[in-house]
């Protein structure tokens, strides 16, 4: 009798995974990626006592190493019992540099040396920044300031496998250099009138404090300064600059070259007479300047004119004038107010008219002997005939000759008549006309 037999043929199980980093700066985080076959369930131990059964585990690795990484897979479905394959691979983790630093003084007088302590982890080289490209290599370097300013230091800690860390302190250290002290100033004036007020600007560099000295026993602590001088004199200012700072004290003073010089005050008294002050148009005036310490001058006339000269002339039209005289000095600082003083000029028309021909005819039109005479005083005229004889005598200006005798007797023919005028003008200065007219009737 035969029977049958059946043989079972164990299930094939293959292992196998990938991971997508094998290195890596402490903490690694790494993927695994399970591509195993026939796997019915898996084991994954990490190395660092840390395991998994997961399909596709993702691992952190927190500490430095180099880590085994085992993967078994297992089928235990077969009849023929458990079947299982491993893989392993490796994962290297380098350790996380960690730059740090201090310095044994942060500031200080040029030139100054400063010490700086390095306080990194896990490094193996270091590069050092220390302000203005100055570079080291050490591992706890010194290094000598002599220039004042802030600098910014930079500490590069680099570890295996490329894990650097970098510390960067701006402005960190601070070095100061004792400073030059340049004291200057200027004045808006150097001379002037009692009373004097001076201003004072302050141009000096890198000064802290300053002290004032005006040269008249008084003294100011202030940057600019203004002050009043109220006597006469020179005086010679001071300027001290002073700079108090971490370094020490430093002080330079400036003494101004061109010294203030106070004068007293010159007074100026404006005075003047005119020859004549009245007349007759056009009246021709000298103005004769008598003023007290007046250097320049300025004449109003008072018929719109004006004129600087000292003694000038000016010819008027009729009618009243106040004229004004002002007198300064501006050849010296160091005047008082300019000084004013005026008068009046008269001057009238003093029309002097006489016709030489008239027609005593009675039709309305030039019947009378017509003299004008206007600003005259004193009138007086006489008409004689060619004989000699006088036929007319009038001392009355509104009187005018008719053409008869006397201007109530017989008419005096058709002729030449010979006249004789007087009078006194405005200036009462005498005046004497002689001429010829004629009569046509």
């Amino acid at each position: 009798m035969r029977f049958p037999v059946t043989i079972l043929q164990e299930p094939s199980v293959s292992c196998a995974f990938t991971a997508n980093t094998l290195s890596g700066c402490s903490p690694v985080t790494v993927d695994f990626t399970n591509t195993s076959s026939n796997g019915t369930s898996y084991l994954w131990n990490f190395g660092d006592f840390n395991s998994d059964t997961t399909t596709n585990p993702v691992h952190t690795f927190d500490s430095s190493g180099t880590f085994i990484v085992k993967l078994i897979t297992i089928n235990n479905s077969s009849v023929c019992g458990i079947v299982r394959d491993t893989a392993t691979t490796t994962i290297t983790v380098y350790p996380q540099a960690h730059a740090s630093f201090t310095a044994d003084t942060l500031t200080g007088c040029s030139p100054f040396t400063v010490h700086f302590i390095n306080n990194s982890n896990n490094a193996t080289s270091y590069l050092w920044n220390l302000g203005n490209n100055n570079t080291s290599t050490a591992t706890n370097p010194s290094f000598t300031y002599d220039t004042s300013g802030s600098y910014t230091i930079t500490l590069i800690a680099y570890s295996t496998g490329g894990c650097n860390d970098t510390m960067i302190q701006t402005n960190y250290i601070t070095i100061n250099t004792l400073p030059t002290v340049s004291s200057y100033f200027v004045a808006d004036t150097f001379s002037g009138c009692n009373p004097l007020t001076v201003n004072f600007i302050n141009t000096s560099n890198n000064g802290t404090s300053y002290q004032w000295n005006f040269g008249d026993s008084s003294t100011i602590n202030t940057i600019n300064a203004t002050h009043t001088y109220t006597d006469s004199g020179t005086f010679k200012v001071i300027l001290v600059a002073t700079n108090t700072g971490p370094c020490g004290v430093v002080t330079d003073t400036s003494t101004q070259q061109t010294t203030i010089r106070v004068d007293e005050p010159i007074k100026v008294t404006s005075s003047f007479t005119a020859e004549p002050l009245s007349g007759c148009s056009p009246l021709a005036v000298t103005f004769l300047n008598s003023s007290i310490n007046g250097a320049n001058y300025y004449w109003y006339f008072g018929d719109g004119g004006f004129d600087s000269m000292k003694n000038p002339v000016h010819i008027y039209d009729s009618g009243s004038y106040h004229v004004y005289l002002i007198a300064y000095n501006n050849t010296n600082r160091c005047t008082n107010s300019p000084d004013s003083t005026g008068l009046l000029i008269t001057v009238d028309n003093c029309e002097l008219s006489i016709p030489n021909v008239f027609s005593p005819n009675g039709d309305g039109k030039n019947d009378f002997f017509n003299l004008i005479a206007e600003g005259y005083t004193n009138f007086h005229l006489f008409i004689f005939n060619r004989w000699g004889l006088k036929i007319f005598e009038s001392s009355d200006a509104s009187n005018q000759w008719n053409g008869r005798v006397n201007n109530t007797g017989g008419e005096c023919p058709d002729g030449t008549y010979y006249y004789i005028f007087t009078a006194n003008d405005i200036n009462r200065k005498p005046l004497s006309e002689k001429g010829f007219i004629t009569l046509m009737r």
